[in-house]
């Protein structure tokens, strides 16, 4: 699993990501060069958080659905594995 390092350079008005340990981008295998980072908007990134947090809410009030959702993400390991 991809484990990301999120950063703003103006205050939190846009935020970039990047592989954890890494200080390119290369999460498809190129680097890319200052000016070509990902960025994303500070509300896209408050949305997925809520999201997240919804979503863990969830699979905890419905333990069938954590179930499920673990099963997704060892099977989701097994594929990205074989790339």
């Amino acid at each position: 699993m991809t484990e990301w390092i999120y950063e703003s350079s103006d205050g939190g008005k846009t935020i970039t990501r990047r592989v954890f340990g890494n200080h390119t981008n290369n999460v498809d295998g190129k680097h890319l060069n200052v000016g070509q980072d990902e960025w994303i908007p500070m509300p896209q990134i408050m949305e997925i958080a809520r999201r997240t947090i919804k979503e863990q809410c969830l699979r905890h009030e419905y333990p069938a659905l954590n179930e499920l959702w673990l099963q997704y993400q060892t099977m989701l390991r097994l594929v990205s594995n074989g790339e």
